[in-house]
């Protein structure tokens, strides 16, 4: 059995490695303080803790990080879970006891370590020391290696037995006992992102997510089970976890390929730009922009359609619409009034969302409508008002956002019993009833469906009631949420805002409910800048009211967990979550107060997509920020890369050197 020395590690997302002198660096996505103390935004190149000395590894989740060193003192930073607040100080801890070899789960900081006496303990909660308390793993005290398996621990004893156990039960505080996975276990060890094991038979067996299964018998040592062949020879430390692979070559020096979203290969780039990027360069005759999931695109005064796919496409071939009047872009499909008022939809057809039944190739004419003044899409299901102000919507109703008074939801009892996958799904347009006033705009999140008019607001599907229950209701019919005259909506997830006639807003759903509890989930004192950022919401009536805003709002655009504003004055400001620079304010910091995007001027539209942001100015010039707009959008690296800015780790003989001698357990 030959372990690896575990000098690299990776959540897919972000890198760490040792560096000479037995140092750690770290690059990657950092916004919950996973790169380091005090850091709260991604870097693209390597990060040095300067107070991380003498350690002998490096392991990491995805929120945090830990470095095991010499002594058996573990040194974590980061978040205890993924979707936590910032770490702030370094937390260490020798409550493990005498540990020689560390491991850490992905999706919690729950951490546990292989004793020197060959006994496991493990530690939850990360980052409370005064709280923290090891427990041991019953019965296990002849452990030869520790590793993980998705969110278990798994040890290989002396006994040849290979036993498993749930990180869970150590967030619980529940007494630990191990499973038999296999017996006659001669090697294990983490290959790539599987557990790989082989028997005294020679049989081999790897498994990631779920259970193992035999793959070819490899020669060497099995952590090099996964490696591609070409970097099997020069390797002496191989990672790998969605989508990235990094490698410790003979000479020490860390080379990565893969996915470069957060800067996770270390390259120095990014698969996002943090502040407005041009788009659609030389056009000068744009009409309008409309953004949805990863996708931009804009309108052309002659009616044609010319879209950026920052990530995913539709199909092979873009698709041909001309005469474009209206346009909304979704996740997977999109709609375009056209010509004589009519409706064309292209995309995927879950649900029937496109207007007509069964797979779609290309563009569809939902059939039945004319006079189309307004379009708007969901994840699965679309909407459109006609100039009379017929509302008509059709796809996915299970949550009521047809409006036709029928949904289901498998986790009640209490809930139309005569709606089945049928009865809630249409793949041709149904009125809605109950829409009173002249209809402003549409706009449909996941489950909801909205439009502003002159009378107020109205809603139907599932929404959140914010003034007593905070639990989410089904509206199976049009409800008037707030009274007034509203000019303008957009929505995304489960996010809505509403822009009223006097320029005053009003935001609803996850993004005013987390961005306005933010300051409560930081740590403060190590995030002092939050300090200076007033809440942007006031609670108050059926929606959350933005207060203190700069100018009167003219415009909205609302992503998955951010959003922004248009002034009167040209400006544009956003909120919210910043991971891959979508508030363009030149940071990747979440911000719980508005900021303003940078090397903007004269914005007449704006239009937010999940992660990203457009904008059009009184030039007709497109600029976007925020997620798969960087100049390497795509930011897939095929051939492995040395990582910029990292001195290589020691040299070939101490990498291959032997780790301490420990008297081995007797079998049993």
């Amino acid at each position: 059995m030959t372990p690896r020395p575990r000098t690299i590690a990776t959540s897919g997302k972000h890198t760490c490695a040792l560096t000479s002198g037995g140092e750690v660096a770290c690059w990657g996505a950092g916004q919950l303080g996973q790169l380091g103390p005090g850091i709260d935004e991604n870097r693209g190149a390597p990060v040095k803790l300067p107070e991380v000395r003498g350690a002998i590894e490096v392991v990491v989740g995805n929120s945090a990080s830990c470095a095991l060193v010499d002594g058996g003192e573990v040194i974590c930073w980061g978040s205890p879970r993924s979707n936590g607040a910032p770490g702030g100080a370094l937390w260490r801890t020798r409550k493990l006891g005498d540990v020689v070899e560390l491991a850490m789960t992905a999706y919690s900081a729950t951490i546990c370590g292989r004793r020197r006496d060959h006994t496991v303990a493990c530690i939850d909660p990360f980052g409370d020391e005064a709280n923290a308390v090891a427990v041991v793993v019953a019965g296990v005290d002849d452990a030869l290696t520790i590793d993980t398996k998705s969110s278990d621990f798994c040890v290989l004893r002396a006994s040849r037995s290979l036993e498993c156990w749930s990180s869970y039960k150590v967030r619980a505080n529940q007494v630990l006992e191990a499973g038999v996975v296999a017996t006659d276990v001669v090697d294990a060890a983490v290959s790539g992102s599987d557990h790989c094991y082989r028997t005294a038979a020679g049989g081999q067996l790897c498994g990631g997510y779920g259970e193992y299964k035999a793959v070819v018998p490899s020669q060497g040592p099995l952590w090099k089970t996964k490696i591609p062949g070409d970097q099997w020879a020069e390797a002496v430390d191989y990672v790998s976890d969605l989508g990235i692979q990094c490698v410790r070559d003979r000479a020490g020096a860390v080379k990565c390929w893969g996915s470069d979203r957060y800067g996770q290969l270390g390259a120095g780039r990014f698969a996002y730009s943090d502040r407005p990027r041009p788009l659609f360069a030389g056009r000068k005759d744009i009409a309008g922009i409309a953004a949805g999931g990863t996708t931009s695109c804009v309108r052309l005064v002659e009616g044609d359609l010319e879209c950026v796919e920052h990530r995913y496409a539709y199909g092979d071939e873009d698709v041909e619409v001309a005469g474009i009047r209206g346009l909304a872009i979704g996740d997977s499909h999109s709609c375009a009034i056209v010509g004589g008022e009519q409706l064309r939809c292209w995309g995927m057809n879950d649900d029937g969302c496109l207007g007509v039944p069964g797979d779609i190739d290309g563009l569809v004419r939902v059939p039945g409508l004319a006079s189309v003044a307004h379009v708007a899409v969901g994840m699965s299901h679309t909407c459109a008002a006609l100039r009379d102000h017929t509302v008509l919507c059709w796809g996915n109703g299970d949550a009521g956002q047809l409006g036709n008074g029928r949904y289901h939801d498998d986790d009640e009892d209490a809930v139309d019993p005569a709606a089945t996958d049928e009865t809630v799904r249409s793949t041709s347009p149904l009125k809605v009833t109950g829409v009173r006033g002249e209809i402003r705009d549409l706009a449909l999140g996941d489950e909801f469906s909205c439009a502003a008019t002159r009378e107020g607001l109205y809603c139907w599907g599932r929404l959140t009631d914010q003034v007593v229950t905070m639990e989410d209701v089904v509206h199976d019919t049009p409800s008037l949420v707030s009274s007034g005259d509203y000019t303008k909506i957009d929505a995304e997830g489960d996010n809505l805002c509403a822009l009223r006639a006097d320029g005053g807003l009003e935001c609803t759903g996850a993004l005013a409910e987390v961005v306005s509890d933010l300051s409560e989930r930081y740590d403060v004192d190590a995030y002092d800048e939050l300090e200076d950022e007033p809440e942007p919401f006031a609670f108050g009536g059926p929606l959350w009211t933005m207060v203190d805003f700069p100018g009167k709002a003219v415009d909205v655009a609302v992503g998955e967990s951010h959003a922004c504003y248009l002034s009167d004055a040209g400006i544009v400001r956003c909120w919210g979550e910043n991971k891959e620079g979508q508030l363009g304010d030149g940071t990747t910091k979440m911000r719980t107060g508005y900021v303003t995007v940078v090397d903007l001027k004269d914005v007449v539209e704006i239009s937010a997509g999940d992660g990203h942001t457009c904008a059009r100015d009184r030039g007709g010039q497109v600029r976007c920020w925020g997620a798969w707009t960087g100049p390497q959008s795509y930011a897939k690296i095929d051939a492995p890369a040395t990582v910029v800015g990292l001195a290589p780790y020691l040299g070939a003989g101490d990498l291959d050197a032997p780790a301490p001698a420990e008297a081995p357990p007797s079998a049993k």
